[in-house]
């Protein structure tokens, strides 16, 4: 349990500097903001698999990362259809 707490405070710190580093592009250079968006996503994306893959002891970082992206499709279907049971589909529609 350390190594997981630990593994993610270093992963949000990373990003926080990343977003500290959005911010200062964002009103120094708006343009460029998207750019480092984006470059921030695919270092999430790479630092999470890497952490995943080094605290459980996998081998393979694209089988972790196809595994976050089936978990993450996953979670947003299971959200769709609460949301659609509880609001109605009608809330939905326009979606």
């Amino acid at each position: 349990m350390p190594d997981t707490l630990l593994i993610v405070v270093w992963l949000q710190v990373i990003m926080l500097g990343v977003q500290a580093l959005q911010l200062v592009v964002f009103l120094l250079a708006p343009g460029l903001a998207g750019i480092i968006s984006l470059a921030g996503l695919v270092l999430f994306f790479w630092l999470a698999t890497s952490f995943i893959a080094e605290l459980h002891g996998f081998a393979s970082r694209g089988a972790v990362l196809g595994g976050i992206l089936v978990a993450s499709v996953g979670l947003a279907m299971v959200l769709v259809l609460v949301l659609t049971l509880i609001l109605g589909p009608e809330a939905l529609g326009n979606v």
